[in-house]
């Protein structure tokens, strides 16, 4: 098997969230992730995102799952454990492939949503 490239991984990885279906909130609220992330911490973001439980959650999750893959800042963790056990290093890392990940979802969800 070929070595991709880590845009690469973030692209086929949003890709296959993607094809699944996004409909106008999920694409609303996958589009404001970044700039919460940017204006509150990554911390402060998905502990809102998970709160507010149905869609958001499920990006929640998505984002979850892609910081605590093998790799990734926060492998074999849990997202807010990682968030709030972890150090700074690690957190600053995190919040970085977080945005770097959500550039690739924001524009599959667009690309794919349904009804807009």
């Amino acid at each position: 098997m070929a070595m991709q490239s880590i845009e690469q991984e973030r692209a086929k990885a949003a890709l296959q969230w993607a094809e699944k279906g996004v409909d106008s909130d999920t694409l609303a609220y996958a589009n404001g992730l970044p700039a919460m992330i940017l204006m509150n911490g990554l911390g402060q973001t998905a502990a809102f995102y998970k709160s507010k439980g149905g869609k958001h959650e499920a990006l929640y999750n998505l984002l979850s799952d892609w910081l605590t893959q093998p790799g990734k800042p926060y492998t074999g963790q849990a997202l807010l454990s990682g968030i709030t056990g972890g150090d700074a290093k690690a957190y600053r890392a995190a919040q970085t492939e977080a945005l770097a990940y959500l550039q690739w979802v924001k524009k599959f969800a667009k690309a794919y949503c349904k009804g807009v």
